[in-house]
């Protein structure tokens, strides 16, 4: 007698369920969709602490009530614990260099050199909101004490606001930039009504920015 063929049953591979591969998509997408968690003020101050120098690419816009268009400035900035240098570059070339107790002002095309003693309490018209911001570095209560602040973080980016205490031709500044990152625009309202724009790209930061900035800082003969 022949013994009845016997049909092998098929191989169940090792995997998820239809039900299961949806559900894990859907978690994905989910995942994916999330918001990033909103900034803080502490962690936007924490990260400009970190790393320093910055190195920041910048292009300036200024918007005056005076002329029918706006002017606009490029260069590089540098930005360090007590020290900011500003290296414009177009439209003529232009060094600023500030310290803890020196601020060194290069004009070569008009043959300027000045150098002016300073101190927390010196006012720089037009820039002394600015260098008051980055010269407090992570130190929120010493912001507090030359500023109203008040931040906020919304579609994806953090804005901080601060309108200087003392008495200042700026009378309101605002630093903004993406959720988890340094600031890329700074703009500043003039009592005058003029306001002007700063666009920053980061470029480098630590050792490498330190480098670049003594390199541009002696090649305007503003080494110290």
């Amino acid at each position: 007698m022949t013994a009845p063929a016997v049909t092998p049953s098929p191989r169940h591979r090792a995997g998820p369920t239809g039900g299961g591969a949806r559900c894990l998509l859907a978690l994905l997408l989910a995942l994916l969709a999330a918001p990033a968690p909103a900034d803080t003020l502490d962690a936007v101050l924490a990260r400009m602490a970190a790393n320093q120098p910055h190195h920041y690419r910048y292009r300036e816009v200024r918007y005056l009530q005076l002329l029918e268009d706006a002017f606009e400035a490029r260069g590089d900035l540098f930005v360090a614990t007590q020290r900011l240098l500003i290296v414009q570059r177009s439209p003529r070339p232009v060094l600023i260099r500030i310290g803890p107790t020196r601020l060194l002002y290069l004009d070569p095309d008009n043959g300027v050199r000045r150098v002016q003693v300073i101190d927390d309490s010196t006012k720089l018209p037009g820039i002394t909101p600015l260098l008051r911001f980055f010269r407090a570095g992570h130190d929120r209560d010493r912001l507090q004490r030359y500023f109203e602040v008040r931040f906020e973080d919304r579609d994806g980016r953090w804005r901080l606001h601060l309108e200087p205490r003392a008495a200042s031709a700026v009378q309101d500044m605002e630093v903004t930039g993406p959720d988890g990152g340094g600031p890329d625009r700074i703009r500043l309202w003039f009592d005058d009504g003029d306001h002007t724009q700063w666009f920053l790209t980061a470029l480098s930061h630590g050792e490498q920015a330190e480098r670049e900035m003594q390199a541009m800082a002696e090649a305007g003969n503003a080494a110290p």
